[in-house]
Order: C-alpha cells, then structure tokens, then sequence
C-alpha cells in the first residue's frame, strides 16, 4: 500500500485508490482516519526501502505499541 501525500489517497497493490472517506464508507469505518494518520506520519520520515524494512521489524518484534513517536526513536537508536 502507498500513499499520496498530495491526493490523500491510499493505493493498493491492485492499483486501486482510495480517500478516507471511501475507506470510511467501505468498511473500515472509524479506523479509517487512524491509518491515514498514521500513513502521512510514515511518509513525513522520508524512509527509503531499508529504513522501512528495518522499521517493520522494530515494529513486529517490539513488545510495545509502534507509534510515529516510537519508531522515530527507534530509527535514532541504529
């Protein structure tokens, strides 16, 4: 999934684009605001393939809660 900081889209693998709102509508419901939230605070880290790669590790072995804050941390530390 990648998302466009310019159109507020989320894209998916498929090529299918979408707003927040049509997330909301489609299913995703209050969770909706969260991911895109969460996706324009990835995409202001500027991370290349392998930051992102090492990020998502941190992330899954990490026993506590991956927030913007905690991963900035975490980045900082390696």
């Amino acid at each position: 999934m990648r998302f466009n900081l310019e159109e507020e889209t989320l894209k998916f693998s498929n090529g299918t684009s979408v707003t927040m709102l049509e997330m909301e509508k489609g299913g995703f419901g209050p969770i909706a605001p969260t991911i895109f939230r969460f996706s324009t605070a990835l995409h202001e880290m500027e991370l290349d393939e392998k930051e992102f790669a090492l990020l998502s590790v941190i992330c899954l072995l990490s026993s506590g809660e991956c927030t913007p804050t905690t991963m900035r941390m975490c980045l900082v530390r390696v």
